[in-house]
This record gives C-alpha cells, structure tokens and sequence, in this order.
C-alpha cells in the first residue's frame, strides 16, 4: 500500500515537472558558461515549455493497477495539460519569437519529431538517444542565441552539447530501470563514470565556455554514478525524483560556479 508521501509524490510526477525544470536549470547554466549576463524571457520560455509539451506526450501510461476512475482522471488532466501547454508554445513562436529563435528550436524540435518513427523493443532504443540529444540542443539553444555570436548549425557540432545528450540519455536508461523495479545500475553507472572521465579530459583543454560545461557535466556524471547506491532504498516515485535532482543539481551548481557577475 503506498503511504501518503508516495502518492503525493506520485501525483506530483504525472505533471511531467523534471523535464522542464531540468531545461530551465541547464539552459540558464548554458547562459552562465557564455559569461551572459543578461537573457530575455521568451527564448527561455520556449525552451521549457516545449520541453514540456513533449515530456507530456511521451508520459508512460497509467499503471493498471489503478481503479479505472483514477485512470480517467489521469487521462483527462495529462490532456488538458498538453492542450494548455501547447497553446501558450504556439502564441510564443507566433507572436513573441523573431525567426532566429525559431531557427535555434528547429534543429532539435526536427531531431525528436524524427525520433518518435523509432518505435518498437529494438528501435526504441535509438529514438530514446535522439529525444537526449534534442533536450541537449534546446538547453544550449537559449545561450547560443543570447551570444550574437554563433550560428543555430552549431548546436549540432557543440562536443559539450553532445555530451549534455549523453547524460540525460544516461538518466533516461536509469528511470527506465527503476520503473521496471530492477535493483542494479550497473551499465548506467559505468556509462556515467566514462562521461565523467571524458568531460573531465577535454575540460583541460577546452576553450573557457566549453571547459565550463565540461566540468559541469562531469558533475552530472558524478551524480549518476552516486544516486544509483540510494534507488533501491526508496519507493519508485521517491527514486524517480532523486534521478531527476541528480541531473538539475550539476545545472544548479553551474550557475553558482560560472554566472558572471552583475554589476
């Protein structure tokens, strides 16, 4: 029987929080290693809110061992959310945006459309590393764009960008995991010591924005690799959200290292 926690827990998770809180968090430490001071709300916006959109529609299904009510109510409620998200995402693009924002959103919003033709036990696995790194892109696309300075093409060829791909692709390999109630990690953990191990050889010899991001997602790769000894002591949803803050505290950390400072 679930406790009270849980089921609060529970509820909270089915509004999807972790994806975009995850986007805000890394797109403002993205901004942070571009020494930005300043950043405008609508690309920001965006970024979270189709985040969002997409973390809703791709939502695991209600478990069947809930009462048929409850899963109604569910549906119902994930539906209006979508519908609601979605019709603040398309007023921004249509009326808040200028075309090179859009340009920024259009590589890895083409990305994760690509990736929902991968379907099936074998496919499924491609389609999931192509959602990563189009969550990468977006977090980086809010930076790139507040730079002046770069193009929207080179989020595709961004190394630390990738890298940022890697480990929420890490992440997701991890939920998958603790959704199906298995109590080792040991492949996620090896993955995230190697992206620790990589982040931290090409931070020392990365350019300053890039050798920031490195550190950081090397950070992230330290999280991964910890939280895992503490799944199989919590319920899904308490581990589900410990997987989560594994992956904003780096992001977190980020900022608090490398945001320039306001004068």
């Amino acid at each position: 029987m679930h406790t009270r926690s849980e089921k609060i827990l529970s509820f909270l998770l089915s509004w999807s929080p972790g994806a975009p809180l995850a986007t805000l968090c890394w797109a403002v430490a993205c901004s942070a290693f571009e020494g930005i001071r300043v950043v405008s709300a609508t690309p920001l916006l965006i970024a979270v809110i189709g985040v969002w959109v997409a973390a809703v529609y791709l939502q695991p299904a209600p478990p069947r061992k809930q009462s048929e009510g409850n899963r109604n109510q569910r549906n119902v409620l994930s539906h209006l959310q979508h519908i609601t998200l979605l019709g603040c995402l398309v007023w921004l693009c249509g009326w808040r945006a200028n075309q090179l924002i859009l340009e920024f959103f259009s590589f890895p919003a083409t990305l994760f459309f690509i990736s929902r033709f991968f379907r099936g036990r074998i496919l499924r696995v491609p389609g999931i590393i192509m959602q990563s790194m189009a969550l990468g892109m977006t977090c980086a696309a809010p930076a790139l764009y507040f730079s002046f300075l770069k193009l929207p093409m080179q989020l595709v060829f961004c190394v630390p960008v990738c890298y940022l791909g890697v480990l929420f692709c890490i992440a997701t390999w991890e939920r998958t995991e603790i959704r199906q109630g298995k109590n080792s990690h040991l492949c996620p953990v090896i993955c995230a010591g190697l992206l620790l191990a990589a982040s931290l050889h090409h931070s020392k010899t990365a350019a300053p924005f890039e050798q920031a991001f490195f550190t950081t997602i090397a950070i992230g790769g330290a999280c991964l690799m910890v939280a895992p000894l503490l799944y199989r002591r919590l319920s899904i949803p308490a581990a589900i959200l410990l997987n989560w803050l594994a992956v904003i505290l780096p992001a977190v950390a980020g900022i608090l290292l490398y945001a320039p400072a306001c004068r």
